[in-house]
């Protein structure tokens, strides 16, 4: 900005005016509010210098003669100064705003991508979360049944040696003299008895039955001799009270140690003990045990007293064949008899047994012992 070097004055009253849209002391008068304003010196007798550039400033009259050239140019250097200054002003907050203008713009860039890997974590979560769930269970009760078995009544050990009366035939087939006779005969043969009804026969059961510790265990069951398609099998199964379902036991299934079967063609399914389910899944052994397996075929194939044998029983008398419910329960009281209040070893007792009462008459079945 240039100021002329010609400046004119006239007499004029003390008074305040425009000067350039500016602010600064200027040595000559004090530039205030806006538009700014030179205010005046004390001298009450002053002349309005005139530039070109329509700059009205008060000054002393006489002075304004003498130095205007001088004051113009302390004016246009004022002026000058301060347009440098608000030039370097503008740079300084210019270089401050951008920096923080991108930070903010990179804050809410930031946030904004922080929010959205929030949201897309928890939609993640939410859909994991229940096939995780669902998979755990599935797998659960693959190993485990809804229905837990109840807790068995054990007999205190001080009372003597321990027998089980296993009646899962009271579902079908129920017979209470021949539990009520049994239960009389081993209690006077010494023996604290355990009585299992048919529905505490469940796949658990069989799991911890050698765990109780039973030196004489009846199992008044329904047991079959498999069957691959329309084929007999070479294994023998023991019923249970679990009904069958697919999601249930898979891995035992798988390997065979439980399999699926029924009273007729067509009939409700349930879960059935194999021969590897008494070698791999129960839990403990059968140490001296005496096994008397009441149902059909238990010797009709030696795998599954051959399995009771391998987990530590000293024997095991069953069926060779079907029998029914009532020619079984009768053979059973007499070999009990026998063994029991006469003293006779296992063998003697089953042969003295079924020389008294016979094979089955309806399907020539004879009671035999596996070691």
């Amino acid at each position: 900005m240039r100021l002329p070097d010609q400046c004119s004055g006239e007499s004029l009253k003390p008074s305040h005016t425009c000067c350039r849209h500016r602010y600064r002391t200027l040595g000559i008068g004090m530039l205030t509010g806006y538009p700014h304003v030179v205010k005046a010196s004390s001298t009450p007798n002053y002349k309005r210098s005139t530039c070109p550039a329509s700059t009205p400033i008060w000054l002393p009259a006489p002075r304004l003669l003498a130095n205007r050239k001088v004051i113009c140019e302390n004016v246009e250097r004022a002026l000058n100064e301060s347009d440098a200054m608000s030039r370097k002003a503008k740079r300084r907050f210019s270089k401050r705003a951008a920096p923080q203008a991108q930070e903010g713009a990179a804050g809410r860039a930031k946030g904004s991508g922080g929010l959205r890997d929030r949201i897309a974590i928890l939609v993640a979560a939410a859909i994991l979360i229940p096939i995780v769930v669902l998979t755990f269970l599935s797998f659960y009760r693959s190993d485990h049944p809804d229905q837990q078995p109840a807790a068995p009544t054990i007999t205190d050990s001080a009372a003597g040696p321990r027998a089980a009366i296993v009646d899962h035939l009271s579902l079908t087939q129920p017979n209470p003299a021949f539990a009520e006779t049994a239960t009389e005969l081993l209690e006077q043969a010494g023996y604290a008895v355990d009585y299992y009804p048919g529905e505490q026969v469940t796949v658990e059961f069989y799991r911890h039955l050698p765990s109780w510790g039973h030196e004489l265990l009846i199992l008044r069951v329904h047991s079959a001799l498999g069957r691959v398609g329309d084929r007999p099998a070479d294994w023998v199964t023991l019923f249970t009270s679990d009904s069958y379902n697919k999601a249930w036991y898979r891995k035992e299934l798988e390997k065979r140690r439980l399999s699926r079967v029924s009273y007729y063609e067509g009939g409700p399914q349930y879960f059935g003990i194999m021969p590897g389910f008494i070698k791999s899944s129960m839990k403990g052994d059968f140490p001296g045990t005496t096994i008397i397996i009441m149902g059909c075929d238990g010797l009709k194939s030696d795998t599954i007293a051959e399995a009771f044998v391998q987990k530590g029983a000293n024997a095991v008398v069953a069926w060779d064949g079907l029998v029914s419910p009532q020619h079984t329960d009768t053979v059973t009281e007499r070999l009990l008899q026998h063994l029991l209040t006469d003293g006779l070893t296992i063998e003697e007792a089953v042969t003295q047994a079924m020389a008294e009462v016979g094979p089955d008459p309806s399907y020539g079945s004879v009671l035999r012992v596996y070691r």
